[in-house]
């Protein structure tokens, strides 16, 4: 049994966020140690849900509300890539997922585009999501290219068919970390960078669709950005970046720290980028002004004019 102490930066501001608007749902192995990440950094409050078909991923989660699923059929030994198999899985358990979709305003899914199991629950969880009336985001990352041509195709296939009916669907890409030097020096380290990344992304689009601003986005945003890539070759749409610090003495390095992110370090990606979009939190003294500032300072580094949100 794993026991932890929620002593993260966040776990005093932790308190129902979000109450009865926002449910993430971790969906197979990535999405399982996304969540984690989530209540490990101290954010224990929040509406998470985890589902695998595999044991060993289920009992290593700190996540509460975790559920092993098609133990009949593959004996918590997971799905092995087998899609078709991960299907039959999930409609054997409907009455243990259609009660999960329900109660809440967005649903967002987190999970890895190669997997079987979080793909089926993905596909499922729209259905399911949009029949209960809430908004369903899919936050998904593309498997490393060393990771074989077959789950390279099945991403991609995944990518498509979960657009054609998420109202937005966020793909970052392994391969953006490949040369991060945590990652040269042990795979497993870039894993979990990428995990913490998927963490920050699902957390700023919580706060994004949720919490109250000085100037406030809305889901409308959010969908107007992401959902209008049906159809499209385009994979890889999603780049994000995170950084903590007083803004009040250091914008400037801030900034820095922000760009020299791993999946913004590369200055190729502003070729490719219509957008962005800028999140800043703080405690009361932080003004307009603060805001202003910071924003103007990205604006004058990165290489490309695009609007900013």
């Amino acid at each position: 049994m794993i026991e932890f102490t929620s002593d993260g930066p966040f776990s005093e501001k932790a308190n129902q966020l979000f109450p009865g608007r926002v449910r993430v749902l971790g969906l197979g192995q990535t999405g399982a140690a996304v969540c984690d990440q989530l209540v490990l950094h101290g954010r224990p409050a929040q509406d998470l849900w985890v589902f695998d078909s595999d044991q060993l991923t289920i009992e290593g989660s700190v996540v509460p509300n975790r559920h092993l699923l098609g133990r009949s059929l593959v004996h918590g030994l997971g799905c092995n890539g087998d899609v078709a198999l991960a299907r039959e899985i999930v409609a054997l358990e409907e009455d243990r997922l259609a009660p999960v979709s329900r109660g809440c305003d967005f649903l967002i899914l987190v999970l890895g585009l190669a997997g079987s199991t979080g793909v089926a629950l993905a596909e499922r969880f729209i259905e399911l999501g949009h029949e209960a009336g809430a908004k369903v985001i899919v936050v998904g990352v593309q498997p490393f290219a060393f990771e074989g041509l077959a789950r390279r195709e099945r991403s991609i296939q995944a990518i498509a068919d979960l657009r054609r009916e998420a109202d937005s669907v966020l793909v970052l890409a392994h391969d953006r970390i490949a040369e991060n030097p945590a990652t040269v020096k042990n795979i497993r380290h870039g894993f979990h960078l990428m995990h913490q990344l998927l963490a920050q992304t699902t957390q700023a689009l919580a706060q994004i669709v949720c919490k109250r601003g000085l100037i406030q986005l809305s889901f409308a945003d959010v969908r107007s950005l992401y959902g209008r890539y049906a159809g499209s070759e385009v994979l890889e749409n999603c780049w994000v970046a995170h950084v903590e610090g007083d803004i009040h003495d250091r914008t400037e390095d801030l900034v820095a720290e922000l760009l020299a992110c791993p999946l913004l370090s590369d200055e190729s990606i502003w070729k490719r980028v219509d957008h962005a979009i800028v999140a800043v939190s703080g405690t009361r003294d932080l003004g307009l002004s603060d805001v202003q500032e910071m924003v103007s300072a990205f604006k004058e580094r990165i290489t490309v004019d695009i609007p900013i949100a």
